[in-house]
């Protein structure tokens, strides 16, 4: 049923049946014990270019130890936070995948339940946990795969988005590369209209998740995610009947930047997200192969996992989303206290020599999606 939102919407009261979403953050911290999660650490104010993955540093630290520092404790000796400023900085754990860290927590995992919006057998082995304090953003991007739902179980999260219709004015990057995932060039927190003119013509989503809040992200829906305070939720990818060409295009992009990075990119270049690993050649050739015979053997009538559960859904249980409203640029500034600028100014980050800008344009031209989608339409 969800595949009729043609845009975002958001529920509320739907997350009766989640025991977890009746804990309180002390509560989830005393469950996960000595649970240890990786978290992301930057600095609140972000102007000129987005930060992204690779430009923070990564630290360690257990739900208890996050807390302790949001809340002004930085004096435990095996507290990897401890010499971080939590005035001045964020820190953000994400993509938790809950089957992988709650292995052992089976209480947890059975604590969500997405059987309200038709989706009877996910549960938090389908799931991934978002945990970050006051500040903490992702930059402004775009999934390949697949729709969201998004549960904001503590704290309050901001969500900015745009429509895939207006990804030219987004100024879209496959540089840093990570799978699935496509980068705005653009800081949303300090939008330079002199360097990227195109985004005038946007006009942003907005909409600030409450706790018990559910955000239904249609497909390849851009957006930005900030917390407003300790935030925490949940979130699940619903599999479409489109993902196998964008698999197809996912594995073109890996292909490409298999070869030509490594080739390019200038140490300390950021060219590759942290968290990815390139594969060999071989294994990239194997996999575009693998889907293309699968884009072969499907007449087009397979159902989504999406599709396949509104026969089992009521209707009019659906019918409660709130549209999430969208607004000018200059209105959405004002509400989202971000800053528009007409001129540019220096990059606070090392600048690169004129010989490296020359080569990452290169390369962001051959994955540049327009490109991408040619030669997916050749290899079918």
């Amino acid at each position: 049923l969800l595949e009729h939102f043609k845009q975002p919407v958001v529920f509320k009261g739907r997350l009766n049946r989640w025991k977890c979403a009746k804990w309180t953050i002390d509560e989830w911290a005393e469950r996960t014990s000595d649970l240890i999660l990786n978290f992301r650490v930057g600095p609140k104010v972000k102007n000129g270019e987005p930060l992204y993955e690779g430009d923070g540093v990564h630290l360690k630290a257990t739900i208890k130890d996050f807390l302790n520092w949001t809340r002004g404790g930085r004096d435990n000796l095996d507290h990897e936070l401890r010499d971080v400023d939590p005035s001045s900085h964020f820190a953000y754990s994400s993509y938790n995948y809950m089957s992988s860290i709650f292995g052992d927590y089976k209480e947890i995992l059975q604590s969500v339940d997405w059987s309200c919006f038709g989706f009877a057998e996910r549960h938090g082995t389908d799931s991934t946990l978002w945990l970050g304090s006051a500040g903490a953003s992702t930059p402004c991007h775009q999934d390949t795969y697949g729709c969201n739902l998004v549960a904001q179980l503590i704290g309050r999260k901001s969500w900015t988005l745009f429509p895939p219709e207006e990804s030219g004015c987004l100024y879209p990057t496959r540089l840093p590369y990570e799978e699935s995932s496509v980068f705005s060039s653009v800081n949303l927190q300090d939008i330079d209209l002199y360097k990227y003119p195109r985004m005038e013509h946007c006009r942003p989503f907005l909409v600030t998740l409450e706790p018990g809040d559910v955000l239904f992200v249609p497909k390849m829906w851009w957006h930005l995610v900030s917390c407003v305070d300790t935030a925490l939720s949940i979130n699940t990818w619903i599999p479409m009947r489109s993902d196998e060409r964008s698999r197809l295009e996912e594995a073109i992009v890996r292909t490409l930047v298999t070869t030509l990075v490594p080739c390019y990119e200038a140490g300390g270049g950021n060219w590759i997200n942290p968290n990815e690993v390139l594969a060999t050649p071989e294994e990239n050739l194997g996999y575009i192969q693998n889907v293309l015979q699968n884009l072969a053997s499907k007449d087009g009538t397979e159902p989504s996992e999406i599709t396949a559960c509104s026969n089992s859904t009521d209707n009019s249980a659906l019918q409660d989303g709130i549209p999430v409203q969208s607004y000018t640029l200059e209105e959405y500034a004002d509400k989202a206290g971000c800053k528009i600028r007409q001129f540019s100014t220096p990059s606070k980050k090392s600048k690169p020599s004129e010989s490296e800008c020359f080569a990452k344009k290169v390369v962001s031209c051959f994955l540049d999606p327009d490109v991408i989608r040619v030669v997916a339409d050749k290899l079918q």
